[in-house]
């Protein structure tokens, strides 16, 4: 794989993984916020709710996610601030007693007002003759819808299921060490491979120091094999100019030689020394 395509994957894998771990800390926080705080859950001052039946049909779909924002208690502001087609979310009474309380998301389809107090007549989008009226002041309005989606809804109410604990909590986080085993996996054998080569490249470095040292042993030999050929070459030279000594200088005499000189000097004392020895001129001087 090339390095390119290594970088492609790893971008992929580290999107997926951010994607996972998103929806996992969403399914987590509103798993939580739920379990804790119920359909009361309140967000930046805005309820998340479910819409639990068709009667705001097409305009608002069963199963669908609305976004409240809540009214204050005595907040009057707020009461004076909606108008017709504005969408409210109460409780409304189906019978006598609190267990037949529901929640209810209507549209406003006409507003009252006497003496600053306003009564609020609401209908479903998709019911013709069924109405509710309630008070401002009843207490009973949760607030206003200001946003709705149904894809986020159903996407909230998987995840609050079981199943989707299973998908959006458990498969995520598994997923997350899968990738996470992987990619230390792959770090672990990069480090090894790494340290194949820096042990590898150590080798080399030590090989070529010992190719540098045996070079320059080979050297130092074949400079003193010179050193040594021209000294023998200047001794052999420096006795060949040398001046010779005469040739009797290394004559010495036979030991027949030396008796025969020695016979030859007894004649002469025997004959009264050298003085009775005349050389042929002092002959010649006498016979004139």
């Amino acid at each position: 794989m090339t390095d390119r395509a290594g970088r492609v994957v790893s971008v992929i894998t580290t999107v997926i993984v951010a994607l996972f771990l998103v929806v996992a800390v969403f399914a987590l926080a509103v798993t939580l916020v739920y379990r804790v705080q119920g359909e009361t859950a309140e967000l930046f001052g805005y309820q998340l709710r479910v819409v639990t039946s068709g009667s705001m049909e097409p305009n608002i779909k069963q199963g669908a996610l609305v976004a409240i924002r809540t009214a204050d208690e005595g907040d009057e502001s707020f009461y004076e601030d909606l108008k017709v087609g504005d969408v409210l979310t109460f409780y409304w009474f189906n019978g006598a007693t609190s267990a037949d309380e529901v929640v209810v998301t209507h549209r406003i389809i006409d507003i009252q007002e006497s003496d600053g107090r306003y009564v609020f007549i609401l209908r479903g989008d998709a019911v013709e003759n069924d109405t509710q009226t309630i008070a401002g002041d009843s207490g009973n309005i949760i607030g206003k819808v200001t946003w709705d989606s149904y894809v986020v809804g159903r996407i909230l109410t998987f995840v609050r299921s079981s199943v989707g604990i299973v998908c959006c909590l458990i498969l995520p986080a598994a997923v997350v060490i899968c990738f996470e085993v992987v990619r230390i996996v792959k770090l672990v054998r990069e480090g090894k491979e790494e340290q194949k080569k820096e042990k590898a490249q150590e080798e080399e470095s030590e090989l070529e120091r010992l190719r540098r040292e045996v070079a320059a042993l080979k050297e130092e030999k074949r400079a003193a094999v010179q050193n040594a050929d021209s000294g023998a070459v200047s001794e052999k030279v420096g006795a060949e100019s040398a001046p010779q000594m005469p040739l009797f200088a290394d004559w010495q005499d036979s030991p027949e030689e030396q008796g025969e000189i020695s016979s030859v000097a007894e004649d002469i004392v025997s004959f009264g020394g050298t003085d009775h020895i005349q050389t042929d001129q002092e002959k010649g001087e006498e016979e004139r």
